[in-house]
């Protein structure tokens, strides 16, 4: 939570630019792309173990497994239904 709200601070210091911005202002246009890159891969990398605790919570109890195949799939439901009634619904249409 602390760290969030300093990043949030920080981004109405710098005019709610983002960290690859800053980076690019402060060290050039190289050191940003490579500041973007490094922020990629430990946002990869965090979604990877996130991924991992998940599958080890889940495959140790068959109630939690269900609840979450039953949610995604309500949620891709609840998607189409949207498309639909918005007008948006050319991508589900058949060609």
């Amino acid at each position: 939570m602390r760290a969030g709200f300093c990043d949030f601070i920080c981004s109405i210091r710098r005019n709610g630019k983002s960290l690859g911005r800053w980076a690019r202002d402060e060290v050039g246009k190289r050191g940003g792309f490579i500041a973007q890159l490094a922020v990629l891969a430990i946002l990869i990398i965090l979604l990877g173990v996130v991924a991992l605790v998940v599958v080890n919570a889940l495959k140790t109890s068959p109630c939690a497994t269900f609840t979450l195949a039953m949610t995604i799939s309500d949620r891709v439901v609840d998607g189409r239904v949207f498309a639909i009634s918005c007008g948006r619904d050319e991508c589900w249409k058949r060609r």
